[in-house]
C-alpha cells in the first residue's frame, strides 16, 4: 500500500485480516475454522488456527473496520518510529507476542486473540512514548501510559451488551476486559525485558529477546548498508543488524568521484657558493 505510506510488515497484516474476512463472508471457510484451541491446533494438526486467530476481526461490518483502522494506526507508528528501518525487529516483535498470547489463550474467553495483539502494541506505543498527550474522544485528555487502560474501559462498555465481534453471543463483557489485559501483558513482557531488564547490572546490557540472525540476514537484505557507527550502535543498543560483508554485498555500488589532480610542485634549487679563497698572511681577499 505504497499509496497510503503503510509501512510493508503492517500492509502484510492488514491484506491477511481483510483476506480472511471476506473469506468467511464468501462462505469459504467459516470462524469455526480458524478459532484456536490447542486440540484443534496441536493434537489434530491444523496449524493454520496458529495464524488465523490473530487475523479474524469479525464479518466486515462497522465495526470490523474501525479494529482494523485502530490496528494499522499503532501498528503504523511503531513501525516508523520505534522500529524504523528495523523491519526484522518488528517481525520478531509480532512472533515473540503471538506466542507468548497462544500460552495465555486459556486465560481468555474469546477463542480470537486479534484484539490482544492490538492491545500488546496499544501498551508498546504508550510505554515508548510516555510523555504524548492524547485526547480521548474529545472528552478528556490523558498521557499516553493511561491509554491502554482507557481503552479497555471503552472496549467494555461497546461490548458489554454482546459479543458481536466474533459472533459469541451476549454476556461476556467482563471477559473482553480480561482478553485485553492479556494483550497488555504479553506488552509489558517484551518492555521489560527490551528495555528494563539490559538497564541492570545484572543483565550486562544483554538483550535477551534478541532477534534471530536468519530473520535479520533475509528481511534486511534488502536494505542498503548503514554507517558503520549506525552498526555499531544499533548492535550495542541489542537491535538486529545484519552482517556488515552481507549487507555491502547486497548494497548497490556507490558512485566514486574522482579526486582532482594537480602538476607537481617546481621547487628552486638552491646552488651552493664555494667559499671565497683567503690570503694566508692578511686574510683579506687575494688579488691576481
Amino acid at each position: 500500500m505504497e499509496g497510503l505510506d503503510i509501512p510493508p510488515v503492517t500492509t502484510a497484516y492488514l491484506v491477511g485480516a481483510v483476506g480472511t474476512s471476506v473469506a468467511v463472508q464468501c462462505n469459504l471457510v467459516t470462524p469455526l475454522q480458524l478459532y484456536f484451541t490447542y486440540r484443534q491446533a496441536i493434537e489434530k494438526g491444523q496449524i493454520w488456527r496458529l495464524a488465523t486467530c490473530f487475523l479474524y476481526w469479525g464479518p466486515l461490518s462497522l465495526d470490523f473496520f474501525f479494529h482494523l483502522f485502530f490496528f494499522m494506526r499503532y501498528s503504523k507508528m511503531l513501525e516508523e518510529s520505534a522500529f524504523h528501518g528495523r523491519r526484522a525487529d518488528y517481525v520478531w516483535l509480532l512472533v515473540v507476542s503471538c506466542t507468548l498470547l497462544l500460552i495465555l489463550s486459556p486465560l481468555s474467553p474469546s477463542p480470537f486473540l486479534s484484539s490482544p495483539l492490538s492491545f500488546t502494541l496499544v501498551y508498546l506505543w504508550s510505554r515508548l512514548n510516555p510523555l504524548v498527550r492524547l485526547s480521548l474522544f474529545g472528552i478528556i485528555t490523558i498521557t499516553a501510559p493511561y491509554l491502554p487502560y482507557a481503552l479497555c474501559l471503552f472496549s467494555w462498555a461497546l461490548s458489554s451488551g454482546g459479543g458481536a465481534a466474533v459472533g459469541l453471543g451476549g454476556g461476556w463483557g467482563l471477559g473482553v476486559i480480561v482478553s485485553d489485559l492479556l494483550g497488555i501483558a504479553a506488552g509489558h513482557w517484551w518492555y521489560f525485558w527490551t528495555e528494563i531488564w539490559k538497564r541492570e547490572r545484572a543483565s550486562g546490557g544483554r538483550n535477551w529477546l534478541e532477534t534471530p540472525r536468519f530473520l535479520c540476514v533475509h528481511l534486511s537484505a534488502s536494505f542498503r548498508a548503514p554507517h558503520p557507527l549506525v552498526v555499531h550502535a544499533a548492535a550495542r543498543a541489542g537491535f538486529c543488524v545484519a552482517h556488515r560483508d552481507e549487507l555491502t554485498a547486497a548494497a548497490p555500488p556507490q558512485r566514486q568521484t574522482p579526486r582532482p589532480t594537480f602538476p607537481p610542485r617546481r621547487t628552486r634549487s638552491r646552488r651552493r657558493r664555494p667559499p671565497r679563497a683567503r690570503a694566508a698572511n692578511g686574510g683579506g681577499p687575494t688579488t691576481s
